[in-house]
């Protein structure tokens, strides 16, 4: 679980979807809150069945949120510079303060991970921990 691993995630073609995936998860939600829960076997569980693809997705769902952050505060996109119009959108939707706390409520349910048994339930909190004030 190193960053030399997930960049060679990112380079394999076979996780193209699954960066798709995150994407348009992460747009859903900004787009439909804590909605979202219902469209998460739609744009997550088909996507990630296992705790490995769960850590990639979610590793790769705080990339994204790093480089909205990284925008937002006019620093250099750092990784998904191929989708710069999604970041600028959620970059839009999202002051410095409600992007800090979705980092470390990602951050949080990624050391949860190998704590907990039920993948789809970590990520109804995660939803619901995002959307809260």
């Amino acid at each position: 679980r190193t960053k030399e691993e997930y960049n060679l995630f990112l380079e394999d073609e076979i996780n193209k979807e699954r960066i798709l995936g995150v994407i348009e998860f992460i747009k859903c939600f900004e787009n439909n809150g804590k909605k979202t829960i219902y469209y998460i076997n739609k744009y997550w569980n088909s996507l990630f069945q296992t705790k490995e693809t769960y850590y990639l997705g979610l590793v790769t769902m705080l990339m994204f949120y790093q480089d909205v952050l990284n925008l937002k505060l006019n620093c250099e996109i750092k990784t998904f510079n191929e989708y710069i119009p999604e970041i600028e959108k959620v970059e839009k939707k999202n002051d410095i303060k409600h992007l800090l706390k979705k980092l470390n409520i990602i951050d949080e349910t990624i050391q949860k991970l190998d704590y907990n048994a039920n993948l789809s339930l970590l990520m109804d909190k995660l939803i619901i921990e995002m959307e809260g004030d």
